[in-house]
């Protein structure tokens, strides 16, 4: 089964009170076994970001809430690597996946129409993919960047 999840996200920037640097987080739970977990974030290009983002895998066998924010999950010894492209219909497509890029664009298009301007034009964003195959579970899977300025 191939699943695809959309979700527009305004609360992943987290500031500290305490601390003038802000941070661009999102994370995927993955709790189901998979043979590959593709995760796409479209950042828009109003965002500044001071790096390209880094991205980790950390494992949740614990007791307790899962959740990205307490900070006590394991960062697992596994490569993640962030791919940065700029989107286009060509680029959204990948042989794990047939039909991804037309699913996707589907979702820009819906969301275009549901969100009127707020929606954005593919060309509005700068994509960043990570590839994880058969990911441990429990488990997420967390992108992350320093912002250049608060806003």
């Amino acid at each position: 089964m191939t699943c695809l999840v959309a979700t527009k996200a305004k609360g992943v920037i987290q500031s500290a009170p305490d601390s003038a640097e802000d941070k661009f987080l999102d994370v995927i739970h993955l709790r189901t076994p998979a043979e590959l977990v593709v995760f796409t974030l479209f950042v828009h290009k109003d965002i500044p970001l001071l790096e390209v983002p880094t991205a980790g895998l950390f494992g949740q066998l614990k007791m307790g809430p899962a959740s990205h924010k307490t900070a006590t999950d394991q960062k697992l010894p596994i490569t993640v690597d962030v791919e940065t492209f700029q989107p286009t219909p060509n680029s959204l497509a990948f042989l794990e996946f047939p039909g991804h890029g037309k699913a996707v664009l589907d979702a820009i298009e819906l969301a275009q129409q549901r969100m009127g301007r707020e929606g954005g034009q593919l060309q509005d964003f700068t994509g960043y993919r990570v590839r994880v195959a058969y990911p441990p579970v429990p488990a997420y899977v967390a992108i992350s960047a320093k912002l250049a300025s608060r806003f």
